[in-house]
């Protein structure tokens, strides 16, 4: 067992042993439909599972519609070897507060 998840079963254990009520846990994203909304908690922003696969990312040099500096290029294929999910909107107020505090520009 990894030192994370030996301490993530300590901590279980700990929770069951004194009685606490258990921490909701969402379901695992393998077990979620591509394209599947969801939240992890009420006030949790709003998920969609990307699913597993591969796509094509770039544009052909020949393309006469390419951002200038060659941003969109070299052309080549990118694998999601599992699930993962992202969030539906893009951060706004708080959320959007944070990723910016931390150096980090988000597009308008």
């Amino acid at each position: 067992m990894t030192r994370p998840a030996a301490k993530l079963a300590r901590f279980a254990a700990a929770l069951a042993l004194s009685g606490c009520a258990a921490l909701p846990v969402a379901p695992p994203l393998s077990s979620r439909a591509a394209g599947e909304a969801f939240r992890d908690c009420p006030d949790c922003p709003e998920m969609v599972v990307i699913p597993p696969g591969r796509f094509v990312m770039g544009t052909a040099d020949e393309e006469t519609d390419r951002w200038e500096g060659g941003r969109e290029s070299p052309r080549h294929t990118v694998t999601i070897p599992y699930p993962f999910a992202i969030g539906r909107y893009e951060p706004s107020g708080p959320g959007r507060a944070g990723v910016e505090g931390r150096g980090n520009r988000v597009a308008a």
